[in-house]
């Protein structure tokens, strides 16, 4: 049976309410990024296929922030082609690496998350899991609770996946830190399916 997620176990760190612009993320790319509604983003790509997105800055591997509880509250507009994502990016901005992806699209619409890693040869190896039944079209929000040796994977509170396999350690545990990264890339239908608004994505922590 698929668990639910207890918040009253952890302590709010930070909240981005996107008040004042892209506040805490604030490496930006790409001419698809609108802030002009206070209280949300709204990202999208462009028909000559230019990608935008936003995140914490990547700057190391004590950037951004360690284990904890990780949410983004968004909707992704059309919904049935690949494009808008919200994810985890290495804190030091190497890839391939762990890089830790809460939500993106399949052709068709299909929600799914994958875990990312740098293989012994170098080469980007990675493990998916579904996200079925999740309307991308509504508001929704994708919740990643990164502990030392686990990743568990929450859509509006209801548990999806759970693994131990291939959980990175944050940087106070040798590992890196990652950062918060909610973006728009080049997508099957790019004019009419590519805009994410995101808003309210918090990081808690026990």
């Amino acid at each position: 049976m698929a668990g639910t997620l207890d918040l009253t176990q952890y302590t709010t760190v930070w909240d981005e309410s996107f008040n004042a612009g892209t506040g805490m993320l604030s490496r930006d790319w790409g001419p698809g990024i609108d802030t002009s509604v206070a209280g949300q983003i709204t990202i999208s790509s462009t028909p000559d296929n230019q990608d935008s997105g936003t995140m914490v800055p990547p700057t190391g591997s004590a950037a951004g922030y360690g284990y904890g509880l990780f949410s983004f509250t968004l909707s992704m507009a059309q919904g049935d082609a690949p494009g808008p994502y919200a994810l985890l990016w290495p804190g030091t901005d190497v890839w391939p690496g762990p890089e830790l992806d809460l939500v993106e699209l399949q052709p068709g619409g299909q929600a799914y998350s994958t875990i990312h890693w740098k293989g012994a040869d170098g080469s980007n190896q990675f493990q998916s899991y579904n996200l079925d039944g999740v309307d991308v079209k509504q508001t929704h929000t994708y919740s990643l609770d990164w502990q030392a040796g686990r990743l568990t994977m929450y859509v509006d509170g209801t548990q999806m996946w759970t693994t131990t396999d291939h959980v990175p350690a944050d940087a106070a545990h040798g590992g890196e830190n990652e950062a918060p990264e909610s973006a728009c890339r080049p997508g099957g239908r790019p004019a009419r399916s590519m805009a994410a608004a995101t808003t309210t994505p918090s990081r808690s922590t026990t």
